[in-house]
This record gives C-alpha cells, structure tokens and sequence, in this order.
C-alpha cells in the first residue's frame, strides 16, 4: 500500500502538467508562435523587477523591413560595402551578375542599359563593360543598415544607452 501511495506522489505533477498541457495546448502554441513577432515590436522586455531594453533603434517601414528580412549575408555584404552611388565595373556581365541578382530580383537596384554604360564610359573615356544603379528602396535599407549596425555598436548590451565611441 505505502508503494502505491509513493507511486501516486511521485506521479501527481507530472501527470497534472500533462493534463494542463493538453487542454491549453492551443492556446499556448499560438502564445509561442507569436512570441517572436511581439519581441521584434517591444522596446524593452520586462520580468519580475527587472527590466531589459532591447531597441534603442526604432523599427524601421514595413517595405524596409520586408526586405531586410529576405537579405542573405552575402547581399548584406554588398550593400554595406557599396555607397549610394552609381556602380561600375570594367569586369564582364556574367562575372558581376550573380552577386546584384538578389538586389535586383528585390528593386534594390537595376543594371545600366546599354546606352547609359555608352554615355559614362564617353564622358569618363573609360570602358565599363558593367554597370549598376540603386533606387530609392536601396538607399531606406542601407540607411537602416548602417544605423542597425551603429546601434549594435555604440548601445551598452542591456541598458539601451549610447556608450562612448572614444575611450
């Protein structure tokens, strides 16, 4: 009887946790789903007493958002390491395409037709075989990646306060 008795305690909790998570399984799977979607909106996260900022940076548009999210590291790279202007290259099509499809399959940028490449290389007296132009979307994103960038930098981990660049 005394094992019985042992068994029931020891089995209790467990089984009641079991018990609880079935019948708010639901509830609670759309709770977790939706976790990653409230923490990317929140500004700081609070529990218990205490209390983390986690964004000093403020989000960014949604069309800004949207593609950031489908960056890989790779196009990630490419936009930080170019400017805002035109791009050109005295290498060919095939050897420059790979890397801007993905910037150009997001409106990011757009390759320079044949009689632009003509008028720069005349008015340069060079001869681009390649050449890139950003629109407006390019620059929101590298605007945003530079800030995130700074922001991930110069913000004391936690406290969301600027830290001293110069120590």
């Amino acid at each position: 009887m005394k094992e019985i008795t042992d068994l029931t305690r020891a089995l209790a909790w467990p089984v009641f946790a079991f018990v609880v998570l079935i019948i708010f399984y639901g509830p609670l799977r759309q709770l977790f789903n939706r976790l990653p979607d409230i923490a990317s909106r929140s500004e700081s996260i609070k529990i218990g007493g205490v209390e983390i900022r986690a964004r000093t940076l403020p989000l960014p548009a949604a069309d800004v958002r949207d593609v950031v999210a489908a960056l890989s590291f790779q196009d990630v790279r490419l936009i930080l390491n170019n400017n805002y202007q035109v791009g050109w290259t005295y290498q060919q099509q095939e050897q420059q395409m790979p890397q801007w499809r993905p910037l150009f399959d997001l409106s990011l940028a757009e390759e320079m037709n044949k009689a632009e490449m003509d008028k720069l290389n005349k008015e340069q007296g060079l001869n681009y075989k390649f050449g890139v132009k950003v629109t407006d979307s390019y620059v929101r994103v590298r605007n945003y990646l530079v800030d995130l960038t700074l922001d991930l930098l110069f913000t004391k981990p936690g406290s969301g306060e600027l830290r001293s660049a110069s120590k």
